[in-house]
């Protein structure tokens, strides 16, 4: 009897673990069905969210409220399996009581962890991943969604390409690594300190060197000359310590020379520092305003930082003044800037740069396809009455344009009215300076003529002289005088408010007789 009661307790283990197995094999169904009717909601949630977005977290809350609902119901549904299960275990073996209560404890652990996922819109690319089977894209990812930057620019000066170097590295003020940072905190904020407005200036400084290698040039001649004369003479040859110390001083004044020699190297940048100034601005996004002024920079250097004004992101004003980059460099810079598709140079200073007119050609040529330079400074550049002619015809065609400094150029009283001619075609224009251009004297002529030579007044004076004229004799009168006039047309042209430096000392006076 003893073996038949083994053989049945056996039979029942077997019989209750196959139950066992197919109770494991239904939940991992259930979980399966559980998971496809999430993705299935999710994705409805998606096309809702689509559609409507402002009913989407009214969806979504009742989503919420459904799912937390069903997790309720199933967790009374486990309990009262637990308890019945309870009881059937007790009247079973240790082992099958054992191995219950390790499904059990999975399976709440599963229901845990489904009550305790959030409900979240899903949209994008983390959509499509869902979708694919992908996983979900790491909210600590060094994105443009995760990061957000803060920008503190400051001002520099710099005297040499070393410090030009380092004033255009970006520093970051908080440092922090992906670990350190809590993604439940929100985007993080990047602080970076970088350098918006550059300015080389080392005229003062060359100066002095030059002034320092210059003495240097003359106590070494000094200096030779002495040691040739303590070696020559007869006596003073065998003075052997005055003889050391003046050979050691003419190793002191030649170490002292080389020292002057490479710091002219230093701060003279000229198409080399340009060079190195285009690499730094290809790695720098964030400089707004580069003045580099004397910097004997050359169409060679204009060459090498046409790349980095082509691809700068801020940099709106460039100043070359007292460079010498002739008509190429000017083409190379205005070139660069208008095939920026982020925009461009904004404000362009060649001050003092000797373009002449050939420059003035290059430059309207360029300016008729410009449509994002503002102001431009073409102050004491010697472009003449016939670079004035090609900016007045330039005029008309640009629609950027709103500060043209043209003062000190010589254009005469014939490029003047160009430039005028010019303007009356433009509305976008603000302010033209033409100050100290050689037309004053001209200007007071043709003024003084428009009153004095007026060719109705002097049609009076003449009815006096001659009071039987016929009408046709009146009209040819008028016809000859306007036309040895015309002055008056020209000093209409230049009576404009755009125009500074023309009107300035008797505008008030002259005004009736030219409007």
């Amino acid at each position: 009897m003893s073996d038949d009661s083994n053989n049945i307790d056996v039979i029942d283990d077997e019989n209750k673990t196959t139950e066992l197995v197919d109770e494991d094999k239904d939940n991992d169904a259930d979980d399966e069905s559980d998971n496809l009717s999430d993705l299935e909601q999710e994705i409805d949630d998606a096309l809702k969210a689509e559609n409507n977005s402002d009913k989407e977290d009214d969806n979504g809350g009742e989503n919420d409220n459904n799912v937390n609902n069903d997790n309720e119901a199933k967790d009374d549904e486990e309990k009262n399996g637990e308890e019945g299960d309870g009881a059937a275990s007790s009247s079973s073996g240790s082992d099958y009581t054992t191995d219950s209560e390790e499904a059990r404890e999975r399976e709440k652990e599963r229901a845990k962890e489904k009550r305790k996922k959030k409900k979240a819109v899903i949209t994008g690319a983390n959509f499509l991943n869902k979708l694919r089977g992908k996983k979900k894209e790491s909210s600590s990812s060094s994105s443009s969604s995760s990061e957000q930057e803060e920008i503190e620019y400051y001002s520099d000066e710099v005297e040499n390409m070393l410090d030009l170097v380092k004033a255009l590295k970006v520093n970051i003020l908080n440092e922090s690594d992906d670990e350190s940072w809590d993604p439940a905190m929100g985007k993080r904020i990047i602080i970076k300190e970088c350098c918006g407005s550059l300015r080389i200036h080392t005229t003062q400084i060359r100066e002095d060197i030059i002034n320092e290698q210059q003495g240097l040039d003359g106590a070494l001649e000094e200096a030779k000359l002495k040691l040739y004369e303590y070696e020559n003479d007869v006596y003073l040859k065998h003075y052997y310590h005055s003889i050391e110390q003046l050979k050691e001083k003419l190793v002191k004044i030649q170490e002292r020379m080389d020292y002057e020699k490479h710091r002219m190297e230093v701060y003279s940048q000229g198409d080399v520092g340009a060079t190195e100034i285009g690499k730094q601005l290809l790695e720098n996004k964030y400089l707004k305003r580069l003045r580099l002024i004397d910097a004997q920079i050359g169409p060679k250097g204009c060459k090498a930082m046409a790349p980095a004004i082509k691809r700068h992101r801020r940099l709106e004003h460039l100043g070359l003044k007292f460079n010498y980059i002739q008509p190429a460099g000017v083409k190379y810079i205005l070139k660069a800037s208008r095939n920026n598709r982020r925009g461009g140079l904004r404000e362009l200073d060649l001050y003092g740069c000797k373009l002449g007119p050939e420059g003035a050609k290059v430059i309207a040529e360029e300016l008729k396809q410009n449509t994002f330079l503002e102001v431009l400074r073409l102050r004491f550049n010697g472009i003449g009455p016939e670079g004035a002619t090609s900016l007045g015809e330039m005029l008309p065609h640009n629609e950027a344009l709103l500060t043209l400094d043209l003062s000190n150029n010589g254009m005469e009283w014939e490029g003047v009215t160009k430039i005028g001619a010019g303007l009356k075609k433009n509305t976008i224009i603000q302010t033209v300076d033409v100050t100290n251009n050689n037309i004053m004297e001209k200007l007071r002529k043709n003024a003084e003529s428009i009153i004095h030579r007026n060719p109705e007044k002097l049609l009076e004076e003449e009815l006096k002289k001659n009071p039987g004229m016929t009408e046709e004799e009146k009209e040819e009168f008028l016809n000859k005088k306007k036309e040895k006039d015309g002055c008056i047309a020209d000093a209409r042209l230049l009576y404009s408010d755009k125009l500074d430096g023309v009107w300035t000392h008797f505008m008030e006076f002259f005004k009736p007789h030219i409007v």
